[in-house]
């Protein structure tokens, strides 16, 4: 996805969609007023008819008149005084999941009022949306079917829309954002893929192709050298399946390496790839959901 940042007026931004950020009840002056008489006053007309009362997160398309957007999409944020950075991500994960489904190719986000409302200002208003869009990208069933119709749309290029904006500062804001958000996302499809499809050594074998794709160094502990190292307890664990257990040890630095403070930093995560344990209390229903006791390893795998 490309990234732009541009300091031009809202209403002078070409895209498939343009996002107009609602905090709170809209007051028609300013910057709004003038994309709604550009819009034909079809802002104007769907708060009059009760349309942007919506909660927190809700979205409304609406047409775009003279704007060269070819939509726009009014996205309700809430009241200002409880807008928070998790909030805003949560803004930008909105937008694209109401896309779904749609083609939308360049897609538009007027920072508007936000970054008078959230620590950081503009700069976090740009990572943090950027986040959330990407992270708002992620849909589970896309892992298993290629023909999903229903799909939040892959977008080409990101405009966030800052007037009078540093426009360098504020796109290395939203590339943070970019870089924290598919982090996330290869999260959540390793934790999303079957029990049957990642067994601790795919599970391995993923964290290895990470290492390699990001210049990390790897240790896979396999069943003969954790017995030589004593790790009885993680070997009577992994007894209890067919698949033998893997331990996986990412570094992103030397071994052995601190920072200029002499600190050391580490991430443990549990990667149990399929938790059949307790199935006389377990609902068999629920059990295909239990491969999912292995977000802490691919949190952290994805974290590094």
């Amino acid at each position: 996805m490309q990234l732009r940042v541009v300091g031009d007026q809202p209403w002078d931004v070409s895209a498939d969609v343009l996002v107009v950020p609602l905090v709170g009840e809209p007051t028609f002056d300013g910057a709004l007023a003038e994309l709604d008489k550009r819009a034909g006053g079809e802002l104007s007309a769907l708060a009059a008819f009760g349309e942007l009362k919506g909660d927190r997160y809700s979205t409304v398309v609406a047409a775009a008149g003279e704007l060269p957007a070819g939509r726009l999409l009014v996205a309700c944020v809430g009241e200002a005084e409880t807008i928070t950075r998790q909030v805003v991500v949560r803004i930008g994960s909105a937008v694209e999941r109401r896309l779904a489904g749609r083609t939308v190719r360049r897609l538009a986000i007027w920072i508007g009022d936000l970054a008078a409302h959230v620590d950081g200002g503009a700069a976090a208003v740009a990572e943090l949306l950027a986040r959330g869009v990407v992270e708002g990208e992620f849909e589970p069933a896309t892992i298993y079917r290629d023909d999903y119709k229903d799909a939040p749309p892959a977008i080409e290029e990101l405009i966030l829309v800052v007037p009078g904006a540093d426009a360098a500062a504020l796109l290395r804001a939203a590339q943070r954002g970019v870089i924290i958000g598919e982090g996330a996302n290869v999260a959540r499809r390793l934790d999303n893929r079957a029990a049957n499809d990642v067994t601790p050594e795919v599970l391995a074998d993923e964290a290895r192709s990470l290492a390699e794709q990001y210049g990390l160094s790897i240790d896979v502990v396999e069943p003969k050298r954790a017995a030589e190292l004593g790790m009885g307890m993680f070997l009577a664990v992994g007894t209890g399946s067919d698949n033998p257990p893997r331990m996986i040890v990412l570094r992103s630095g030397a071994d052995g390496e601190k920072d200029a403070a002499g600190r050391r930093l580490a991430l443990i995560g549990k990667g149990v790839c399929f938790d059949s344990g307790g199935i006389s209390i377990k609902p068999a229903a629920s059990m295909e959901e239990m491969k999912m006791d292995k977000t802490g390893a691919c949190t952290v795998i994805a974290a590094i």
